[in-house]
């Protein structure tokens, strides 16, 4: 009854489009993966009590396991399901986000869903780069950024969630302590302190280890060069981003290139 088509696997989600016809009531399932759906057209009712709509544009995290009773609009429905990978669900500690139904209205649904069908379409012709799956990936965690946002401006919201995803939707931005208290609303000393006391690092050093970790991306996935990845994570040479690489994660970018090839 649902049709699903594959778009785009990145190293953190597979995204995949999922359509229904019109008027379509679905029995009740169970997920086996964590989702984070999309609406880009129609729409869909989630029975219950109360019952919930969800109208393009909007989107819903469905946690592992969650059972759904859903109905399509009288246009059907059309969406763009995310699906974490557990590495990156154990890398962003999002865990607790994905624990259960939330939902986001926000215009950057739309906006995610624009990009997406913008690289899509250059892809019929050229290939998916490497470049657009990371903007992809970006989009994404924009999204989960805003809807932790939201939830953290709640009384014992997690206020850092929000923060630590913002870093991870733009590892290469050289981020500074000043503005992560803007993103965060909080004083710079506060945000230090609480950042260290819930994750056991500086926030500098989560800056690099962002940064090292979607280099790794780039360096297992085989597409761009040592000096292009070097480049594009904004070190001064090949030389620093080895020695860099090296500290982090215990042997060279050259090194964990032909690692990954052997596998």
């Amino acid at each position: 009854m649902i049709t699903v088509r594959p778009l785009i696997s990145t190293p953190s989600f597979i995204l995949q489009e999922q359509s229904c016809g019109s008027y379509k009531h679905l029995e009740k399932h169970t997920n086996p993966n964590s989702l984070f759906v999309l609406v880009s057209g129609g729409g869909y009712i989630e029975r219950g009590k109360p019952a919930n709509v969800l109208d393009s544009g909007a989107a819903s995290i469905y946690p592992c396991g969650f059972e759904y009773d859903l109905e399509t609009s009288e246009v059907g429905a059309l969406c763009v399901s995310v699906v974490p990978r557990p590495r990156w669900l154990l890398q962003a500690d999002c865990g607790e986000l994905f624990n259960s139904p939330k939902k986001l209205y926000s215009t950057g649904v739309e906006a995610c869903l624009r990009s997406i069908g913008h690289i899509l379409e250059r892809g019929k012709t050229s290939g998916i780069k490497t470049s657009d799956r990371l903007t992809v990936e970006s989009c994404v965690v924009d999204l989960l950024a805003e809807l932790a946002r939201q939830r953290g401006k709640k009384p014992g919201g997690d206020w850092l969630k929000y923060v630590c995803l913002k870093i991870m939707a733009r590892p290469f931005h050289r981020w500074t302590v000043g503005e992560i208290a803007e993103v965060a609303e909080r004083h710079p000393v506060h945000v230090q302190r609480s950042f260290h006391e819930r994750y056991g690092e500086s926030l500098g050093h989560f800056f690099r280890r962002c940064r090292l970790e979607r280099c790794r991306q780039l360096l297992q996935e085989g597409r761009m060069s040592l000096s292009d990845v070097a480049l594009g994570a904004g070190f001064a040479d090949q030389s620093h981003f080895t020695r860099a690489y090296k500290r982090m994660f215990g042997m060279t970018p050259g090194r964990e290139r032909k690692t990954s090839w052997e596998d």
